[in-house]
């Protein structure tokens, strides 16, 4: 809302549009006040509205986001932690499962990796894990890019070795004896995958989490209805967001931002000419990687 005293009514509603269903408010820290005279309105009629006749017993509402953050939340009213019924906190995967889907993922974009690749770097993983700001299943995929840049790397390293040998004139005699499967096979090895690790742990170490982002919860809002149907949070998908807009400030709004989550390619306010240039030559590093990587693909089909 544009004016200080807009955000309750649009509050109430979205309220309004979620009785008799599921209210499901992903990344609810975003709620949390910090000074912000329009977020604190949004939390203080929250609050005023699970004690409201129209709405108790009718609606369940459920928070959802890191733990550390959430927690943080609850302090924005003092009258909010006291209406929360139950706390479901989902742990971090293990590093045996994120390297199981680690090896899904690039099996899928078509790289080979030998038995016991992926094992072999499990400690690593955990490593990884350990450190603030891990995402679970959003973290393997990033691994996953990380890997296929490492191994288009030492691909055009070993073809610019081999390209150099030859000119000095040393032979370059190929193995007659290889199946033409392994020709056209792109083989990820212990290394890429140990890069791409040591890649992911300096990005983290260079950008700390502004909090510890380290376990998501859902917390259920009390409905004071003991009849009342505790949802399945395995199986719940969000039908209403609540999202405000002023001056870059977030709280609540009629509707969704569809942009939400979107990569974003302009520079963000705060943003010094340092960190944004590194992050332009990163991503110039990053696009050659990918260039390498397909035209690497595209020989070996």
């Amino acid at each position: 809302a544009p004016y200080v005293g807009q955000s309750a009514p649009k509050t109430r509603d979205v309220f309004e549009k979620a009785l008799g269903k599921v209210l499901f408010i992903d990344e609810a820290y975003g709620l949390d006040p910090q000074g912000n005279k329009f977020r604190q309105e949004v939390v203080d009629e929250i609050v005023q509205l699970l004690t409201d006749e129209r709405f108790k017993g009718k609606m369940v509402l459920i928070l959802a986001g890191y733990a550390n953050d959430i927690e943080k939340l609850m302090h924005a009213n003092e009258g909010l932690k006291s209406r929360i019924s139950e706390i479901v906190t989902f742990q971090n995967i293990t590093s045996a499962a994120a390297c199981s889907l680690l090896k899904k993922k690039l099996a899928q974009d078509d790289f080979t990796v030998p038995d016991g690749v992926v094992e072999q770097c499990e400690d690593a993983v955990e490593e990884l894990i350990q450190l603030p700001g891990w995402s679970n299943g959003r973290d393997v995929e990033t691994i996953a890019r990380k890997v296929q840049q490492c191994l288009a790397t030492r691909t055009a390293d070993e073809e610019e070795k081999a390209r150099a040998a030859t000119h000095s004139g040393g032979e370059n005699v190929p193995d007659e004896e290889d199946d033409d499967d392994d020709d056209d096979a792109v083989i990820v090895t212990v290394e890429d995958i140990q890069n791409a690790l040591a890649e992911m742990k300096i990005d983290r170490s260079r950008s700390p989490a502004p909090s510890q982002r380290d376990t998501p919860s859902v917390l259920p809002m009390q409905t004071d209805t003991a009849d009342a149907r505790r949802p399945e949070t395995s199986t719940t998908t969000a039908t209403v967001t609540v999202e405000e807009r002023d001056s870059g400030d977030n709280a609540p709004a009629d509707e969704p931002d569809p942009s939400a989550g979107e990569a974003r390619t302009q520079r963000d306010d705060g943003v010094s000419d340092d960190v944004w240039n590194q992050l332009q030559i990163d991503t110039g590093k990053a696009h050659e990687r990918q260039r390498v990587l397909a035209e690497a693909q595209r020989q070996a089909a």
